[in-house]
């Protein structure tokens, strides 16, 4: 069988690759000019040798010219483990318990949240202070009966307002005088949680990121093997070893 390949950017400015019959793996941002240029070359090459080798022939002269593609993706693998680890950290630091949280009530906000149903247990998170998020947090998800979805709502809550604790931000949201109160203090809790908001929203961002890496550095893996004939698991080998 003859050995088509081409390649497109997609709608999040993605170069995805194709071989003939096979689905088109995503290789690399263009904002990634190193790892993106050096599979475009690559897939060009096996293009033309397509049309002069045999198939028998043509396994072993893309295998001896992946050499700078294989070198690219260990680079993006690199990469992607140093962003895992770094980004693991950062999680560690943000999902951390502030130490000015009383613990003395944990096991009765876990056992309340597990007498409630998924919509009020949801509904309560969304609006529940550091203390009572801190409890659910502590427990971990298998502790309080909450399924992923209302996790995730105990979860960015939780960095939200351990966000705030920790950078001292409610001292710059104090609550202003107005016509209607004149005299009046304290924090203006909801002018503070928007301000946490874009912190969490990079956060976020980097999470989707390194998710978006991770499939990258797969996708190209298996394509990587696909063209070469070797398996997946030796594909990762070579790489490993570049």
């Amino acid at each position: 069988m003859s050995l088509t390949t081409h390649h497109e950017e997609n709608e999040n400015g993605h170069i995805l690759i194709s071989r003939r019959d096979d689905k088109p793996p995503v290789v690399g941002s263009t904002n990634n000019d190193l790892y993106a240029s050096t599979a475009i070359a690559f897939a060009n090459t096996i293009t033309s040798d397509a049309e002069i080798y045999q198939t028998d022939a043509l396994d072993d002269v893309t295998r001896s010219k992946a050499g700078p593609m294989i070198a690219a993706t260990k680079v993006r693998l690199d990469e992607g483990l140093t962003e895992k680890r770094d980004f693991e950290a950062a999680k560690a630091i943000v999902m951390e318990i502030p130490k000015s949280v009383r613990t003395d009530h944990f096991a009765e906000i876990r056992e309340l949240y597990r007498s409630l149903s998924t919509p009020a247990a949801v509904k309560r998170a969304s609006a529940a202070d550091l203390e009572e998020l801190s409890a659910l947090i502590d427990g971990e998800q298998g502790l309080t009966g909450l399924n992923d979805d209302a996790w995730k709502v105990v979860e960015d809550r939780f960095i939200l307002l351990g966000h705030i604790e920790r950078t001292g931000l409610s001292a710059q949201f104090q609550k202003k005088p107005s016509i209607d109160k004149i005299l009046i203090s304290g924090v203006d809790h909801q002018a503070a949680e928007a301000a946490a908001r874009e912190a969490l929203k990079q956060f976020k961002a980097r999470e989707d990121t390194l998710a978006d890496m991770e499939v990258e550095i797969l996708s190209m893996i298996r394509w990587l093997s696909n063209v070469t004939s070797r398996s997946a698991a030796d594909t990762l080998d070579l790489v490993l070893a570049a």
